[in-house]
This record gives C-alpha cells, sequence and structure tokens, in this order.
C-alpha cells in the first residue's frame, strides 16, 4: 500500500515513534493523519507506559523497555526489529 493506507487497514490507533528523527517526525505527522494518537519519545526517555499505551512501535530498533506484551503492530524502519521480532509469535510486523 502507498501513503497511510497500511495504518488504516491494520486498524492501528496509538503510534509510539522513537529513534533519531523523532522530534522531526513530531513536527510532521500528527498534521498528516489528525485522528490518530501518536507519541514522540528519545530513546534514552521510553517507559513502560510508552508500550502500555501503543497499538504500534516505530522505530529503528527496540529500546528501552521495549515490550511485545500490548503491541499489535511493529513498523520497523530497518531490519534490526526483524532480527529481533522474529516470525511465529503471533504478531505482526509491516516494513
Amino acid at each position: 500500500m502507498s501513503g497511510w493506507g497500511w495504518c488504516d487497514a491494520m486498524n492501528i490507533q496509538r503510534i509510539l515513534v522513537t529513534g533519531r528523527l523523532y522530534a522531526e517526525l513530531a513536527a510532521l505527522l500528527p498534521d498528516k493523519r489528525p485522528d490518530k494518537a501518536f507519541r514522540f519519545v528519545a530513546e534514552e526517555e521510553l517507559t513502560d507506559d510508552d508500550f502500555v499505551w501503543a497499538d504500534a512501535y516505530v522505530g529503528f530498533r527496540p529500546a528501552g523497555p521495549f515490550s511485545l506484551a500490548n503491541l499489535h503492530w511493529c513498523i520497523h524502519l530497518a531490519r534490526a526489529l526483524t532480527r529481533f521480532y522474529g516470525s511465529g509469535n503471533g504478531r505482526r510486523t509491516c516494513c
């Protein structure tokens, strides 16, 4: 899918964004999708609450207290999450 279709198809509502460009993405993404809730957090400031809140994690790698417990979607911007996340664990990923 192109554009934001993937987000709608996956029924993502709460998106946790981290990584080196989190501040730049915070300036761009909310205006593009005002119907979604975003949380932009530096990797070193991530908390358990961030992962409990989120439907989806967007990042370059697992960071902070990374937890799959409440995440339904893991969108990896690099292949590092694919290696960590693996397959066959009942969770869904999108690249």
